[in-house]
C-alpha cells in the first residue's frame, strides 16, 4: 500500500470513529468519506489505485464516486449536515475527520495544483458548516481556493460543459487588455492553503 492509500486509510477510520461517537451509522460514514476522497482526487493521475487501497473499493468505482460527491467540493457533506442541523456535540469533531480526508485526498496518485486547491474549498466547506459565520480563517481558505479551482478548472473534472456556438452568434475573441497574471507554482499554492486551512502532510514531488 502507498503513503497516499495508507494516508487515506487512517483519515477514513478517524472519520468513522468520530462519526460513530456522534451517532451516525459507521457504514454510511465510510462511504461519504470514500465519496469525498474521490471527488477531490478525481483529476490526478492514478489516484483510483490509491483511493482504492485506502478505501477497501474497487478502482472502477473511483469515477462513480466521484460523481457522486463533486457537489461536497463547495457544500458540506449530507451526514455533516445532519449533524448540524440537529445540533450535535460531535459534528465539530466531524468536520475536522472529513477536513483530513481531503487532505488524504491530496495526497492520492499524482496532485494536480486544482486536485489541491478543490480539497482546500471542501475542507473550509466542512469546517464552515459548524463555525460561526464570522470565521475569518475559513472565509479566507475558501475565497482563495476558490479563485485557484477557477484559474486551474479541469475539463475531466467539471459537470458543466462548455458553451456550444449557435447558428448566428459572434465568435469573435473578446479583446485582450493586458497580460494574464502568472499563477502561483505549486510550493506557492501548498504554502498559502496550508497557512489558511491546514493541509499539512502534502509535498511537491
Amino acid at each position: 500500500m502507498s503513503d497516499g492509500a495508507t494516508t487515506l486509510a487512517t483519515a477514513i477510520a478517524a472519520a468513522v470513529r468520530l462519526g460513530s461517537e456522534a451517532g451516525l451509522p459507521a457504514d454510511d460514514v465510510a462511504v461519504e468519506a470514500a465519496i469525498l476522497a474521490a471527488a477531490l482526487s478525481e483529476s490526478a493521475r492514478g489516484a483510483a489505485v490509491d483511493w482504492a487501497a485506502g478505501s477497501g473499493r474497487s478502482t472502477t468505482d473511483h469515477a462513480a464516486f466521484a460523481v457522486r460527491g463533486r457537489a461536497w467540493r463547495r457544500q458540506p457533506s449530507p451526514l455533516l449536515s445532519q449533524l448540524v442541523e440537529r445540533g450535535a456535540p460531535g459534528a465539530a469533531a466531524y468536520a475536522d475527520a472529513l477536513a483530513d480526508v481531503a487532505s488524504a485526498a491530496c495526497s492520492l496518485g499524482e496532485p494536480t495544483l486544482r486536485a489541491i486547491a478543490v480539497a482546500t474549498l471542501s475542507a473550509a466547506a466542512q469546517r464552515r458548516a459548524v463555525a460561526a459565520s464570522s470565521d475569518e480563517l475559513a472565509d479566507q481558505g475558501a475565497g482563495a481556493a476558490d479563485r485557484l479551482v477557477t484559474a486551474y478548472r479541469d475539463p475531466r473534472s467539471e459537470s458543466d460543459s462548455a458553451p456550444k456556438s449557435t447558428p448566428g452568434s459572434s465568435s469573435a475573441p473578446a479583446t485582450v487588455t493586458g497580460a494574464e497574471p502568472a499563477l502561483p507554482t505549486l510550493e506557492e499554492l501548498l504554502a498559502e492553503l496550508d497557512s489558511l486551512i491546514g493541509l499539512v502532510g502534502i509535498k511537491a514531488e
